[in-house]
């Protein structure tokens, strides 16, 4: 009995066994194509995550600063140093005409 007799007389069980095997091959294919793109997806998400993360970080760092210093402006306050918050209306500035420390000195002495 040679090979293609055989092949011949299993004609509708060698259909279906070829045709199975092509089915799972192309269904391993794209099983693997599939599992390849949602790890993919996966790493963008995960990276967009570390990103919001490091922001959020950055934010929180910022406002444990500003706390800080609330705390200890209050602590000035609370020990009545003297120290207080200049009101913008209140401020002033001072007008220098540039002396040298040497030329006002000098003028110093020469008013004497």
């Amino acid at each position: 009995m040679s090979v293609r007799k055989m092949h011949e007389g299993g004609g509708v069980a060698s259909f279906l066994t070829t045709a199975l095997l092509v089915l799972t091959l192309f269904a391993g294919i794209f099983a693997i194509v599939w599992t390849v793109s949602g790890i993919t997806t996966l790493e963008y998400q995960i990276g967009e995550l570390e990103n919001r993360k490091a922001l959020a970080l950055k934010e929180r760092k910022k406002i444990e600063s500003e706390l800080y210093t609330l705390r200890s402006m209050q602590y000035v306050q609370e020990q009545g140093l003297g120290l207080s918050i200049p009101d913008r209306q209140r401020v002033f500035y001072v007008k220098s005409d540039r002396f040298t420390v040497r030329q006002a000195v000098d003028r110093n002495k020469g008013e004497q």
